[in-house]
């Protein structure tokens, strides 16, 4: 095999130790803003003001977390950021999908002028004060609707929904196309018609029809073991036999002994010859 030429460029080497380097240093400019937060959260606040605090906490203390925790104010910020985000995420999904939804309708009446309607609202919004004015007409100001209703639908994740139901969701799944016979295909329309009018009419209300072949749970266990290996077996030599033709005497006894061995055939055919046994019996 050839070696990858890099004589114009860096070796693989030292573009894993850049690139390396590159990902700590940001790392460390995201992670240690944080860190330090986290550290002068312990630390005396004087000390902090005084720039004493770097790495370790300067003078531990948790008189910032006593004095946090005595606001009984903050149990009620920590339920409403519960209760807003839950309401918020309930609402917001529930518009999203009923507008994505139609939208996904080849077939909806005014489908590109709503289309349209919805992305020019990502590009152009009316500001602070007229979403203000419009929140106080319409009664909303100090409610908490004031915080779902005015952006209750977010139009980029609508557009990718709707094209989800456009593009991975098999047309005939959706909307009226299976609500109504007629919107099926043509032979399934005249087999399901054959079978209310012709055949039906024809099975008496008391018929019982024979029940299946059942298995007990160590059978199934049996068949879970074996059934997989055993017809991928058959499978590959039945294909090799119809390629190269027929079996000699030897390789069809070499065949059976390896499934015997290999794939449990006796155990197969004792589990699904009980299996018949009991419905031969339920029938008689």
């Amino acid at each position: 095999m050839a070696k990858n030429d890099n004589s114009h460029g860096l070796s693989e080497k030292t573009s894993d130790i850049i690139l390396v380097v590159i990902t700590a240093v940001v790392l460390l400019l995201v992670a240690y803003p944080l860190y330090y937060v986290l550290v002068a959260s312990f630390s005396n606040p004087y000390d902090v003001y005084a720039g004493k605090t770097f790495l370790l906490p300067s003078h531990f203390t948790l008189d910032g977390y006593k004095a946090v925790f005595a606001d009984p104010n903050i149990l009620t910020g920590y339920g409403n950021s519960i209760k807003y985000t839950v309401i918020g995420t309930i609402f917001s999904v529930t518009l999203l999908y009923i507008s994505a939804y139609p939208l996904a309708q080849k077939d909806l009446p005014g489908r590109k002028f709503f289309s349209v309607f919805f992305i020019i609202t990502m590009y152009f919004g009316g500001g602070l004060i007229p979403t203000y004015l419009v929140v106080k007409q319409t009664g909303l100001v100090n409610n908490m609707w004031a915080l779902f209703l005015p952006g209750g639908v977010g139009v980029g994740n609508m557009i990718i929904v709707r094209n989800y139901f456009q593009n991975s969701i098999p047309h005939e799944l959706m909307g009226e196309y299976y609500r109504d016979v007629a919107n099926m295909e043509p032979r399934a329309v005249e087999r399901l018609t054959d079978l209310y009018e012709f055949w039906i009419p024809q099975v008496a209300s008391d018929t019982v029809y024979p029940g299946d072949c059942t298995f007990t749970l160590d059978e199934l266990e049996v068949i879970d073991r074996y059934k997989a290996d055993f017809e991928s077996a058959v499978s590959e030599q039945e294909g090799l036999w119809i390629k190269n033709g027929g079996p000699t005497d030897e390789e069809w006894e070499s065949y059976k002994a390896m499934l015997e061995n290999n794939c449990g055939m006796s155990q197969l055919l004792e589990v699904y010859q009980a299996a018949y046994d009991r419905f031969a019996a339920n029938e008689g």
